[in-house]
């Protein structure tokens, strides 16, 4: 029987949560479909890429557009590449909001399935009126939207048909949970991962941390953004530079998540927070805003992790303290944490997955 061709869609394979997700499927899809990935621009995968899985891109560099012209060129350029590595398929996969409108053309113009899948909160999405008006008009017309939780769902409910929505949480990385370590020595470190921007909040996590007892306990920021200088600011401001570290992204993330003993998430908002759940499957105790969307999904307060208001300093200090205090605590959390987050098995989410591309493909060969 002929191998299925199906192409994957994103801006890029450097670090962050739709490029882990879009390699972890393809390492795992590529064993029955042959896979490719299009990138629009031309970078080097952070994460490991079966060397089975083709890759290939649009333009070699980006290049920020300074007015409308360029802009709309631009996106006719990307449109047509898209297009013109497509049509050789027989499914289109698009992830994020640029990625799912070219991937909806480029389906029409190919005649073949599209699958979008949103990896964004669109309440809280800061995409500007255009594309919120693209995306309206757009996404209907796909075959299937894959979102992460049952709230962004309903948000798109109210313009796409109940049959083109689908729930599909993310995938805990197997290769990452290969290098889970219970025998690694824990250290009195508090760990966040993600990107450096306002949407994290990072500068509460720093707040909070400075505003209570720590002694012997360290803060370790890992992530990258354009508020990397603000948060050396204010960890200088509060005279924190010895207990609070930022550190850059790494290939080896594994070790901060054996050797920490809590890890802290601090957005005022989210899609579906990867380091959360790889930071729980690793048996971190956790504490998590509650915000939208995400981690009230994934936690349940006071069992396998805490949960705070949003933008709460004082409320994330009370768990802080909380969780650094209580050696038995942090136990039960982490061991619930662990079996909680079994059911973001790869295989089982894959599955997921390749029932939808097979029904796609196999409705659009009759």
């Amino acid at each position: 029987m002929e191998r299925k061709r199906i192409v994957f869609i994103i801006p890029s394979l450097t670090a962050g949560g739709a490029e882990r997700v879009v390699t972890i499927l393809a390492n795992n899809l590529v064993g029955i479909y042959d896979v490719e990935i299009i990138q629009l621009y031309n970078n080097k995968p952070f994460y490991h890429l079966d060397g089975k899985v083709s890759l290939q891109y649009c333009k070699k560099n980006y290049n920020s557009n300074s007015n409308w012209f360029k802009s709309i060129f631009n996106h006719i350029y990307m449109i047509r590449r898209v297009c013109s590595f497509t049509k050789d398929h027989d499914i289109v996969i698009g992830f994020t909001t640029t990625c799912n409108v070219y991937a909806i053309i480029a389906s029409k113009f190919s005649q073949i399935p599209c699958i979008i899948s949103e990896r964004i909160n669109p309440k809280y999405s800061v995409e500007n009126w255009f594309w919120n008006f693209i995306r309206k008009r757009t996404y209907p017309k796909s075959d299937k939207v894959i979102v992460q939780t049952n709230d962004v769902k309903t948000y798109y409910n109210r313009f796409i048909k109940e049959n083109k929505l689908k729930v599909i949480p993310n995938p805990i990385d197997p290769e990452l949970l290969k290098q889970v370590d219970i025998n690694y020595k824990k250290e009195n470190i508090i760990l966040t991962i993600g990107r450096f921007s306002k949407q994290k909040n990072h500068k509460l996590l720093i707040k909070a941390f400075s505003n209570i007892p720590h002694d012997n306990w360290k803060l370790l920021i890992i992530g990258d953004g354009q508020e990397k200088q603000a948060y050396k600011d204010l960890i200088c401001k509060l005279q924190q530079e010895k207990s609070i570290l930022i550190l850059n992204k790494t290939n080896e993330i594994h070790k901060e998540y054996n050797r920490a003993k809590i890890f802290a998430l601090t957005s005022d908002y989210e899609g579906f927070p990867n380091a959360l759940i790889e930071a729980m499957s690793f048996g971190v105790p956790c504490i998590s805003s509650n915000c939208p969307t995400g981690p009230s999904d994934i936690i349940e307060h006071n069992k396998n992790g805490l949960l705070f208001p949003v933008n709460d300093q004082k409320g994330l200090e009370k768990s802080l303290i909380e969780l650094m205090n209580d050696e038995e605590l942090r136990k039960v959390l982490s061991e619930n944490a662990k079996n909680s987050t079994a059911r973001l098995n790869v295989n089982r989410i894959a599955n997921q997955w390749k029932t939808i591309i097979n029904d796609l493909v196999h409705s659009n060969d009759t």
